[in-house]
């Protein structure tokens, strides 16, 4: 077993990514730290289900999982990548996914990993819990239909306004300028802190 050194995160040997925050090239910590998972907050996850009909979010409901991986359970075999905050559906297919970062200091690596981890991500189970189980599985690599990423982080202590939504506006546009986003089925993505939500969100789809 190793920790991710950003979050904490304890996993697999084998796992290259840090399931809760999508941290790259992890190295091994035999320390106890406090395992962490990424959940919306309640006031995200209420808003969210008053305006899309269909949302899986972790923890919330009886959504006990969900999981990206590359493959899907038609071919022989599937690479498990991370976990995910919550997906929303869109006429039964995948529309957006939200990450919830595990803290506001998340390092650009870790951002743009994120954003490389949903380019690369071929299919996503969600594991429902309670009564019978179940595990739904959803395609994410049709380009027919174009998905939206929206990555949040934890506001802040002190909150600058002008000055962090300046830094965020920078790092998209790096993180654009890498250009994981050509050819895929993920059409845009958004980073915002939790205060600024529902404007991102707006900007996103919109």
């Amino acid at each position: 077993m190793k920790n991710c050194p950003d979050c904490g995160k304890e996993f697999e040997d084998s796992v290259i990514y840090c399931p809760d925050c999508g941290t790259i090239g992890v190295s091994e910590n035999k320390s106890n730290k406090k395992k962490k998972q990424s959940i919306l907050t309640k006031e995200i996850y209420f808003y969210l289900k008053k305006h899309f009909e269909k949302i899986y979010a972790l923890k919330y409901g009886n959504v006990h999982n969900i999981e990206l991986f590359q493959g899907d359970s038609k071919e022989r075999k599937t690479t498990w990548i991370k976990q995910s905050s919550a997906l929303i559906l869109k006429d039964d297919h995948p529309y957006l996914s939200v990450e919830m970062m595990a803290k506001d200091t998340t390092t650009p690596i870790t951002l743009a990993g994120n954003v490389l981890i949903h380019t690369i991500a071929e299919s996503i189970t969600v594991k429902l819990k309670g009564g019978l189980d179940e595990t739904l599985e959803y395609i994410l690599d049709n380009e027919k239909f174009p998905r939206y990423l929206l990555i949040l982080l934890p506001d802040p202590v002190e909150i600058k306004e002008s000055q962090k939504d300046e830094q965020i506006e920078e790092m998209e546009r790096r993180i654009k300028n890498l250009g994981f986003m050509e050819k895929t089925a993920l059409k845009n993505f958004k980073i915002c802190y939790v205060y600024n939500f529902e404007k991102s969100i707006d900007d996103l789809l919109n």
